[in-house]
């Protein structure tokens, strides 16, 4: 039992946060109407199961209709006044927001996981982060020239009712070393406002979790065009994520009531991340992140192999263009020679008559190195002894061997391939797996699901190589 002492103390204590909380609120009431601002008390439905009062900033239009500008708690609300001044400009349904010289672009993000540290640390470790993409003013200056804002304002912000200083989140800040920056961070006060004035209602919120990113570039662009090249940034940055493990970020939906979606686990990794070097294609990029969201290990193979499908089509036109011209630049090759001719056909006919599994095991060879294979293939061996063999815990689908060990096996990349598609036929047919032979397909409710996860990590790691062997450099 609590004594009477403690019990009152505890009481004055709510009484003197509640008078400071009183008077925020009366001074960003005071500030908003000077601003031209009509505000009211507004509630906002909190992760915690209760709501919170926050201030509905309001304005009244020339044809008398009350519009709100967005919701914001009282501390936050003399840093959106300042922001005012920028002349944000508001995209994508107010989930993108660019400055008027289209040098800084904040974009809403959703994580489903986050492998890094607790919201509320300042800045991330330098462990976390490639040397190479270290950003070249360095983050842990206080006076560094290229920090965003945030809701929680700049990184020595005024101290709360609480009388402790709440400092910037930052989860990631990285340069390109060419006057470029990138940030995942808490929102701007401009973007909190919208997005929770958008979200209250539809689902709870979690103060502080929600988070934004930010890129800086080093000189102007259009609104238009810097949207989409911070997109472009951010989409690469978020595979380099997905890859580190460091977490499940995307760009935020347009948004909706999501309460009933599940989460999963993720393992972290000890890689570091880099300013991207290079595009991704975002179709590639939102299904890779989207197999670690899955709520089934089949679900989360399938997302790993669409992510790797989604090249079949460049991989067979390069292939096409290669067989096209070898049969052109060929010496024998005669355009006034009918035979010539045929035989151009032919290629041709030969190369749209190519089956699914065939297209396949050309896009992992022209994708994944022989030595690479033999590198995730020995990891991954290592670790399941027997996974992969006649032996193992998977049935109907292709075995892989150790070439070291039997020359007259075919190449690691092809073996691979078959093995992938034979499973993916497994969960997709419902009887046969992709040949004239029987199989059983593979149900969310089949023990073999249990045991799939060598599986998944192989798909993983070739989806990785296909993905970054089709990514496009960075034009400087």
């Amino acid at each position: 039992m609590f004594s009477d002492t403690f019990i009152e103390q505890q009481r004055k204590e709510r009484e003197r946060l509640a008078e400071i909380l009183s008077k925020e609120q009366e001074e960003a009431f005071h500030l908003l109407t000077e601003a031209g601002f009509h505000p009211q008390d507004s509630r906002i439905d909190l992760s915690t199961g209760r709501s919170a009062p926050w201030i509905s900033l309001d304005k009244i239009e020339k044809n008398g209709k009350r519009v709100t500008h967005g919701i914001l708690p009282a501390r936050i609300v003399p840093l959106f006044l300042e922001e005012i001044d920028i002349g944000w400009v508001s995209q994508d349904g107010d989930l993108a927001l660019c400055s008027p010289d289209g040098r800084q672009v904040e974009l809403m993000v959703s994580s489903r996981y986050m492998a890094h540290r607790g919201l509320g640390e300042p800045l991330p470790r330098d462990d976390y982060i490639s040397p190479r993409s270290r950003c070249p003013t360095d983050t842990q200056d206080q006076d560094h020239s290229n920090a965003f804002r945030t809701a929680l304002g700049s990184h020595d912000p005024a101290p709360g009712p609480d009388g402790k200083r709440a400092r910037r989140t930052v989860l990631f800040h990285v340069g390109s070393g060419g006057g470029e920056c990138l940030e995942i961070s808490i929102p701007s006060a401009t973007m909190a406002a919208r997005y929770y004035r958008a979200a209250n209602g539809l689902r709870p919120i979690a103060i502080p979790r929600s988070i934004s990113a930010k890129v800086r570039f080093s000189e102007g662009k259009t609104i238009i065009n810097a949207v989409d090249l911070a997109k472009k940034i951010v989409t690469a940055f978020f595979f380099e994520l997905a890859v580190t493990g460091r977490g499940v970020y995307r760009f935020h939906e347009p948004l909706k009531d999501r309460r009933n979606r599940s989460r999963i686990a993720l393992q972290p990794k000890d890689r570091v991340v880099r300013f991207p070097p290079q595009f991704i294609e975002a179709p590639a990029v939102a299904l890779f992140i989207a197999a670690k969201e899955a709520q089934s290990p089949l679900n989360e193979y399938l997302s790993y192999y669409q992510s790797v499908e989604y090249y079949l089509p460049f991989s067979d036109e390069r292939s096409n263009i290669d067989r096209l011209r070898r049969e052109i630049f060929s010496p024998g090759f005669d355009l006034n020679n009918n035979q010539s001719l045929l035989n151009l056909a032919r290629a041709i006919g030969r190369q749209s008559a190519k089956s699914e599994r065939e297209s396949f095991r050309a896009l992992l060879q022209f994708a994944l190195p022989e030595d690479k294979a033999t590198t995730i293939f020995d990891l991954l061996n290592n670790q399941h002894k027997g996974h992969f063999a006649k032996n193992g815990p998977i049935k109907d689908i292709g075995l892989i061997h150790n070439n070291a060990e039997n020359k007259q096996q075919p190449p690691l990349t092809l073996q691979f391939a078959e093995r992938i598609y034979d499973l993916r036929c497994r969960i997709v047919h419902s009887k046969v797996a992709g040949g004239s032979t029987e199989k059983d397909p593979l149900y969310p409710t089949n023990p073999e699901v249990d045991d799939l996860a060598p599986d998944i990590e192989l798909i993983r790691q070739v989806a990785i190589e296909v993905i970054t062997a089709f990514a496009s450099p960075r034009a400087r």
